[in-house]
């Protein structure tokens, strides 16, 4: 067994919850692929890591991590309103909060000392948290370090607080605490915490960065009496812990009231969300975006897309169409597929029951993403509900993906392992997920964009990651089942699924897609030539329908009027951009669009 081969395998059998030794892992399968690739005993090597892969699997159960890194990660952090992140004892990020990536540009495998800010004792933060690791912890509270620091550039100063965690694989949380510190904040925490007026004082020097032997100091007080007095604070406010007493403190320091419910409804007026109770006592979550009375077209949930940015809805209402996004099993607030009962089947049985609720007797089929093979299940299943079948910026099955060189190692390891063995590609999926949701979308968006200025220019905007962020949450509300199952059966064979369908399938997709290549995307349009057509467009890729919602929108209403009007072949004028040029929606040859 050589070495690349032993290092897979050594790997597969650790507890790989977080960004980092995810990374590892990926890069040390693609490592081996690539020798394999150029040796006579490829597959030997593969047989040895799917045995070792099966023998991990079948584990039962599987050890729960001690690491404070895991698909819980996000949204813990995410519940502090500063800029957090979770770093390794080597000072790597591991994961970030929304706040730390709207005001620092500092992504997941990047070193902590590249904050803009010097500690001030100019010791740099991974050296601070590689030397705090190693000491021994205060049993009676969680180890924090609460530091001032200065700015490297500008003038705002921030404090930083850093939790440390010795457990299974030592790790930090740190907290950038900018001073804006209102002059009635100490009477917002003494009045929401019954504190006294000491009490509140004492809470505000925690926060401004001041040690409890620093606030004795000050106070002319024993290190006793006010570790006395920080205990009653802790209990008032109902902390367990310095870090809790932090995040509960800072949660009511700024803001007295949560507004993001109607910021979002004012800066998205033709977007609707519902929950739906449907035959069986079932909750089914959806969204509807664009106009409520116009012409529907029905999609599913996926980890990386749910709602649009509200340019696209407001174009969806001016075009009269109506996307429906329903959620599957555990997604949102919809109900888990019952026992006994195939995830798959029931996503397609609660799509159905919603069109059914809503009244909507025909409609076009929408994927996007990872979706596809729910959808393609859905329309061989109800022919007559749904009348065409529109792929934008999505992936078919793994086997036709063989022409894209130079996408992300991530994407690389998990079709490399969808085309060898369905166990390597588990291990690799869900260690993927969980790396996904700890780091949060932002940062996974930019792991898989590197070298594609095409779609990092649109992806990373602001209104585009808070839907990609909204679809993660919504995809991992009750953990990480649903989305594992959801990219399982996409990353597949679902090619019985298009043989079966009857309906006509159009695949608008952008020529420099780094994920799923268009030359892939061809190559499935050649075995369904007489049902499926790609429409290809210059200088899209994976973000194709950020980048050009015009084109997409008119498409898909062009098909909507065909349905409508037509009972022939499906020949239909779709203008490009400078209204000179015409394709043919039905026609076997690919269309390419400037």
């Amino acid at each position: 067994m050589d070495i690349s081969t032993r290092s897979v395998i050594t790997k597969l059998k650790n507890d790989y919850e977080d960004v980092v030794e995810f990374d590892q892992i990926v890069n040390a399968w693609n490592q081996l692929c690539e020798q394999a690739a150029l040796s006579q005993d490829g597959e030997l090597k593969f047989a040895d890591v799917e045995r070792a892969a099966i023998s991990v699997l079948s584990e039962a159960p599987r050890k729960q991590s001690r690491c404070t890194v895991g698909p819980d990660v996000s949204r813990m952090i995410n519940a502090f309103e500063y800029p957090a992140y979770l770093v390794t004892s080597g000072g790597l990020v591991a994961a970030s909060n929304l706040a730390a990536w709207k005001e620092y540009d500092l992504d997941a495998l990047e070193s902590i000392d590249l904050l803009p800010f010097s500690l001030e004792d100019s010791v740099p933060i991974s050296q601070l948290i590689s030397d705090e690791l190693r000491k021994d912890f205060d049993n009676d509270e969680s180890k924090l370090i609460v530091k001032r620091s200065y700015a490297k550039q500008g003038e705002q100063d921030a404090t930083i607080a850093i939790s440390l965690s010795n457990g299974g694989r030592p790790s930090a949380l740190i907290f950038v605490i900018t001073t804006k510190w209102r002059p009635g904040s100490a009477r917002i925490l003494q009045r929401q915490f019954n504190l006294t007026k000491t009490e509140a004082a004492l809470l505000v020097s925690f926060i401004d960065g001041y040690s409890t032997q620093d606030i004795a100091k000050n106070r002319k007080r024993s290190h006793d009496t006010i570790r006395t007095q920080f205990q009653t604070i802790r209990d008032k406010v109902g902390a367990k812990n310095q870090t809790e007493l932090l995040r509960k403190t800072l949660s009511v320091s700024e803001f007295t009231k949560d507004i993001s419910e109607i910021t979002n409804v004012l800066e998205h007026p033709h977007r609707r969300k519902a929950e739906q109770l449907i035959a069986g006592g079932r909750l089914v979550e959806f969204s509807t975006m664009g106009d409520s009375n116009g012409d529907p077209f029905v999609m599913i949930a996926a980890g990386g897309q749910y709602t649009f940015n509200a340019e696209i809805e407001q174009k969806l209402f001016d075009a009269n169409l109506l996307v429906i996004c329903i959620c599957p099993p555990g997604f949102g607030s919809t109900d888990t597929a019952p026992d006994g009962v195939k995830w798959i089947d029931q996503s397609v049985e609660d799509v159905v029951a919603v069109l059914g609720q809503l009244d909507v007797k025909k409609c076009g089929l929408l994927i996007k993403l990872t979706n596809a093979h729910i959808a393609y299940r859905a329309a061989k299943k109800y022919p007559s509900l749904f009348y065409h079948i529109v792929q934008v910026s999505t992936c078919g099955p793994a086997i036709y993906d063989k022409y894209s060189t130079d996408r992300s190692s991530w994407v690389s390891g998990v079709i490399t392992a969808s085309l060898k063995n369905s166990s390597i590609r588990h291990i690799l999926m869900r260690g993927g997920i969980k790396a996904w949701v700890t780091i949060g979308a932002k940062q996974f968006m930019r792991l898989q964009m590197t070298g594609n200025p095409v779609d990092a220019k649109y992806a990373l905007l602001s209104e585009n990651i808070a839907e990609y962020e909204h679809a993660l949450q919504t995809a991992t509300t009750r953990g990480i089942s649903g989305l594992l199952e959801e990219h399982m059966l996409v990353f597949g064979d679902w090619t019985d699924e298009i043989h079966a369908v009857t309906q006509d399938i159009t695949a608008i997709h952008g020529i420099e897609n780094k994920l799923f290549s268009i030359e892939s995307v061809r190559s499935l349009a050649s075995n369904f030539q007489d049902k499926m057509q790609v429409i290809a467009v210059e200088n899209a890729g994976f973000t194709l329908m950020q980048s050009h919602p015009d084109r997409v929108i008119e498409i898909l209403k062009s098909l909507v009027e065909y349905q409508k009007t037509s009972t022939g072949d499906c020949l239909q004028q779709l203008h490009s951009e400078d209204g000179l040029q015409q394709m043919v929606v039905r026609e076997n040859s690919v269309n390419q669009v400037q």
